[in-house]
């Protein structure tokens, strides 16, 4: 197990996130919203749930600083989280804000945290899972 993830125990985390979700795509509701969790909490609980996409050249997608192009802090700690997972063969891509919105506008789930950090926003795409 990565050391990373000894300090956070995403199995608390793991069986609601899943009820939620699968409640969520059942009823077609898309928004899931995680009061008083940080995007980070919450990226290391999806990792255990559900396999990227394998298919897809970039499953991992963040959102660049509108002034300066460059990787947020909170970007760099989810590629460094998703870096001490099983998902670490899998590469990201950092696409301009409007794009991000259009790609989050297309997706199935949409999960919402309390985590204040500026750019703390990310898009996995999951691998079909039979």
């Amino acid at each position: 197990m990565p050391t990373s993830f000894m300090h956070f125990n995403p199995w608390g985390m793991v069986i609601p996130l899943l009820l939620l979700m699968l409640t969520s795509l059942r009823t077609q509701n898309r928004l899931i919203t995680l009061s008083g969790c940080t995007a980070t909490e919450v990226l290391k609980a999806i990792l255990t749930l559900l396999p990227l996409d394998d298919f897809e050249p970039y499953p991992i997608k963040t959102m660049s600083q509108v002034d300066t192009g460059d990787s947020a802090e909170s970007s760099l700690d989810f590629l460094q989280i998703i870096a001490l997972s099983d998902e670490q063969r899998h590469q990201s891509h950092q696409v301009e804000r409007f794009e991000f919105y259009d790609l989050v506008n297309q997706a199935q789930l949409v999960v919402s945290t309390t985590d204040m950090r500026p750019y703390a926003c990310l898009t996995l795409q999951k691998e079909v899972i039979f």
